[in-house]
């Protein structure tokens, strides 16, 4: 598989290629703007003319009024619109309790690995196999045609790839966590406190944080994290990793160095066959065979030392130092996914879900301040929605020819706004609650 082979097998498929793209982009930002794709899908669903959830309810104008004043569809709409003002309240204490979380397990500065991020290790993996499919593809199906040496190689070296991700990704996750087993254990031997706790892990989670307050630093963090049973350091993942790293770096460099000496042996011994028959026709055809025999056993025994000497050609020995660059960056890559694993990531058994909690904030009034201006705004949407509904029933009260009852009732939207609806809502659980 050459890499104008692999260019246009995409530039055939590129719109499949687009789309998958765009299909993976817009999970992501779904994935991590859910709440407010949910609330912009359901407003678009309310305001859609004629078969929008407005128009339907506004049919039904004068149906179900309650002795509060309120009519059945106008209670229906603020309550699909108050699950967002309420999906959009938090908790100060809950932050608090995260924040005091991430800080026992010496996590409060780190976070998930971005899209950013992943779209960086997407691109690396794309390389990585466009590098392996190119050895792979020679070596693997030699009968094949091009095109199926592409369809094949290409994801077999995409799963070699996503597994040496996985592997590098694990392996910093490990060295993190033994950096904190050392952590624990330096703390450990070198605390003099009164209250000196055993190495011995208790059960500890984000609503019962404060349970080990008084306990030491070392405990809080051993309360926190799966160490082993003597929290001590492990390198079951790293060596698998470092293993199977040098084996690829050096099976890759044997395979190209292979490569590369059968093309030479091949451009030599073409260049054998011409000579051969130069020679042929310098000694005056077949009817020389005394004047040809000379030159062409001195033309055999130069050629048979050049090819048991590869390393006297200058191409081979520019190929070789290519290959040996190409496998210092496959492991300057695999480093970089190491890394990646190291400083990304959650070690701590509630960690991540904590960050996923606070955000990007790392402040309680920050915190509030920003989810607050989300629900105000929220709020000020449903009404919106609550006053068109409001008109709509009106006009369709009128319209219908309904009692003066109904029509001065509608007439007084006022009284009930979705601020009112929302305020006598959280009164009624509150009393509900106590």
């Amino acid at each position: 598989m050459s890499v104008d082979a692999l260019l246009n097998f995409l530039i055939t498929h590129r719109l499949w290629v687009l789309l998958l793209t765009f299909a993976v982009v817009a999970i992501a930002a779904i994935a991590k703007w859910r709440l407010e794709f949910l609330f912009l899908v359901k407003r678009i669903w309310y305001r859609l003319p004629l078969i929008g959830r407005t128009s339907r309810l506004a049919k039904d104008s004068t149906a179900n009024a309650f002795s509060d004043g309120w009519y059945s569809a106008e209670r229906s709409l603020c309550d699909d619109f108050r699950y967002f003002v309420d999906a959009f309240k938090r908790d100060k204490d809950h932050f608090n309790k995260c924040h005091s979380y991430l800080d026992k397990t010496e996590e409060l500065g780190r976070n998930k690995l971005s899209f950013l991020g992943w779209a960086i290790l997407l691109a690396l993996v794309v390389f990585e196999a466009i590098g392996f499919g190119f050895v792979l593809s020679k070596w693997m199906m030699p009968d094949m045609s091009e095109q199926m040496q592409t369809q094949v190689a290409i994801p077999i070296a995409f799963v070699l790839s996503a597994i040496l991700v996985f592997l590098t990704h694990s392996t910093g996750h490990e060295i993190y966590k033994n950096y904190l087993a050392k952590k624990v254990r330096t703390w450990y031997e070198q605390y003099e406190g009164d209250n000196r706790r055993p190495l011995t892990p208790e059960s500890f989670n984000l609503e019962n944080d404060g349970g080990d307050d008084e306990y030491p630093r070392y405990s809080q963090l051993l309360n926190r994290v799966d160490f082993n049973a003597t929290v001590s350091r492990t390198w079951w993942t790293t060596g698998i990793t470092i293993f199977l790293i040098l084996l690829i770096a050096v099976g890759t460099f044997y395979v190209r160095a292979q490569a590369i000496e059968e093309s030479m042996q091949y451009s030599a011994s073409q260049d054998l066959g011409m000579n051969f028959e130069g020679a042929l026709d310098e000694g005056g055809g077949f009817g020389g065979f005394g004047a040809a025999e000379e030159p062409v056993n001195e033309i055999s025994t130069e050629s048979e030392n050049e090819q048991l000497s590869p390393w006297d050609s200058p191409a081979f020995r520019g190929s070789i130092g290519t290959y040996v660059v190409l496998s210092i960056v496959f492991i300057a890559l695999q480093v970089v996914g190491v890394l990646v694993g190291y400083k990304y990531g959650f070690v701590g058994q509630e960690s991540a879900d904590a960050r996923k909690y606070m955000g990007k904030f790392n402040t309680a009034s920050e915190y509030m301040k920003h989810w607050e201006q989300k629900r105000t705004k929220a709020k000020l949407i449903s009404q919106k929605h609550l006053g068109k509904l409001q008109q709509k029933m009106l006009k369709q009260a009128k319209k219908n020819n309904a009692g003066l009852e109904d029509i001065n009732r509608l007439k007084e939207s006022a009284r009930r706004t979705f601020h009112i609806y929302v305020a006598e809502k959280d009164k009624d659980e509150t009393c509900n609650a106590s």
